[in-house]
């Protein structure tokens, strides 16, 4: 037993540790979007190379500056790289086999997990009278001497690190943190087997709109506007139920990209209802920014005369989306099976929770190679049949029976979600931030009198058939800076202003129902704001 269990110990890291080479060949393909074919690497020991020297040597080979790291997955897309403490594992540890195929996905170092700095205390010389057994995820069993009326879970764990050679700080006690009790006031005593885990990150409980908070920056610079369009767009395709089945779109969207950890990642954010990992979360912004790039018109692409920056693709995700939801209802998703699978040790002991994979054959061999002769106006037009990706105005809001969510300017620059409200107080909203990544509650009249309704087709939408549409012009050039009466000390242009204030007060009074615009003009003509019903927007 004893020879069993120094087996399965973390490795000690000591100055005169002797360095064997293996002398069986060993052979990692790698491949990442946009690839043309997947890439070999021959020169790497199994035994001694690490999960870290695999991501430094693809950055290498890659050209990869220094302010880029990147992102591993196996061939399933499932990560391989959340944890930095198993980063230091070595391939043959992490079952990284010869002729493996890592996908990998570059990305900003600031986005990529760092391992807090381990704050291991100094051992506590206590009577050591008593034997605990400790069993560590992936690692086996332990024997640790302690005094279960004195020691706490603090002191086990390091009396275990000390044991195993395992960081304390990535040992996680299974049965809570323990406070500052004693071992036996927290049950445990000599016939007690205490369960670690392995994680260089505390346990948390998941959020459900952690996911859609504004905390991964994609490779390439998206405008604040257009983050906030890609999240929430995102959040309400997860969370408001379409015609089309998210197995549907998943398929598609594999079809096109040929990028496993893509569709795995949002099968298990759409599909399953999962709390995504930050590798995960990156390879979907990182991969989508590749397919929403390729969908959009840009320069050279002749598909018609609007071009999109590279700057505006988020900003443009409810076109994209839009797109692939009309392309997806004519695809078959039979192919998108995805099969449950339990990783056992050899005695039949589960050391991971089962996790799920997809049986496709021939996942690489796509390229983000994407032919599609559709224009922006077409997928403007394909955007006005799925009302859930339209933008709502605030005023509709009012209405008790409006059941959310759905997308809403929060300011010019920034699309929020509408989620729900009480009944109680229908002017008060709900509405989630991706930009502040939080809750908040918004006075609905306020709301529209900050962003009137922004449309980029020009359109209008009203909760009611107005009566008027009333365009105002208003000359700015220098001479409305003249007196306008002589008796009467006052500029041209604020009598104009004057006039329709008064014009505007008296409608709400009223409650005449007009639309109205405003268009300034001099040398140049410019749209201040579009036609609004919010007779306060055209005010201010």
């Amino acid at each position: 037993m004893k020879t069993t269990i120094g087996r399965l110990r973390a490795p000690t890291h000591t100055a005169a540790m002797s360095v064997q080479k293996s002398l069986q060949s060993f052979s990692l393909q790698y491949t990442y979007p946009k690839c043309p074919e997947p890439k070999h690497i021959t020169d790497m020991d199994p035994s001694q190379n690490t999960v870290e020297d695999l991501m430094l040597r693809i950055c290498h080979l890659e050209s990869i500056g220094s302010s880029k790291g990147v992102c591993l997955y196996t061939v399933d897309g499932m990560p391989l790289t959340d944890d930095p403490f198993f980063n230091t594992w070595s391939l043959e540890d992490r079952h990284i086999k010869s002729g493996d195929v890592i996908y990998a996905i570059f990305t900003p170092k600031e986005n990529l997990n760092a391992s807090p700095q381990n704050t291991t205390r100094p051992l506590t010389e206590t009577s050591r009278k008593d034997t605990v057994r400790c069993h560590v995820m992936l690692k086996g069993d332990f024997e640790v001497k302690v005094n279960l009326a004195t020691d706490t879970i603090s002191d086990l764990k390091n009396k275990l690190a000390n044991e195993s050679g395992i960081p304390a700080h990535v040992l996680h006690y299974k049965g809570g943190d323990g406070g500052v009790n004693a071992l036996e006031s927290c049950g445990i005593s000599e016939g007690t087997i205490v369960h670690f885990s392995l994680s260089s990150f505390a346990e948390k409980v998941p959020d459900t709109t952690e996911f859609f908070s504004n905390d991964v920056v994609p490779s390439v610079q998206q405008t604040p506007k257009g983050i906030s369009v890609f999240l929430s767009s995102l959040y309400v395709i997860k969370n408001q139920p379409t015609v089309l089945s998210h197995k549907n779109l998943i398929g598609y969207i594999r079809k096109l990209t040929g990028c496993n950890p893509l569709a795995q990642s949002l099968y298990q954010l759409l599909m399953k209802n999962r709390f995504l990992s930050r590798t995960q979360k990156i390879a979907v912004v990182e991969g989508l920014y590749t397919l929403f790039r390729e969908l959009l018109p840009k320069l050279g692409s002749k598909r018609g005369e609007k071009i999109i920056e590279d700057l505006d693709v988020f900003e443009n995700s409810t076109y994209c989306w839009a797109f692939l939801m009309t392309e997806a209802k004519i695809e078959t998703a039979d192919h998108e099976d995805y099969a449950p699978v339990s990783l056992m040790s050899e005695d039949n002991k589960r050391f991971f929770d089962p996790v799920t994979i997809p049986g496709v054959p021939g996942v690489l061999e796509k390229a983000f190679h994407i032919d599609t002769e559709k224009t922006f106006g077409n997928m403007a037009e394909e955007l006005k049949e799925l009302p859930q990706l339209n933008v709502t105005p605030p005023l509709l809001l009012k209405d008790l029976g409006f059941l959310g969510p759905n997308l809403v300017f929060l300011s010019a620059d920034n699309l929020g979600v509408y989620m729900h409200k009480d009944k109680a107080t229908p002017a008060m909203i709900k509405v989630y931030d991706c930009l502040a990544g939080k809750v908040k509650d918004v006075d609905v009249d306020e709301l529209a009198a900050k962003t009137g309704d922004h449309r980029d087709d020009q359109s209008l939408d009203t909760t009611r058939t107005p009566k008027e549409a009333i365009l105002v012009l208003i000359d700015t050039s220098s001479s409305m800076s003249e007196v306008c009466y002589e008796s009467v000390e006052i500029q041209k242009i604020h009598a104009v202003k004057e006039l329709f204030d008064n014009f505007a007060t008296r409608s709400m009074a009223y409650d005449f129902h007009h639309v109205i615009g405003l268009v300034k003009f001099d040398s140049t003509v410019t749209t201040l704001h579009t036609f609004t019903e919010t007779l306060e927007k055209f005010k201010s």
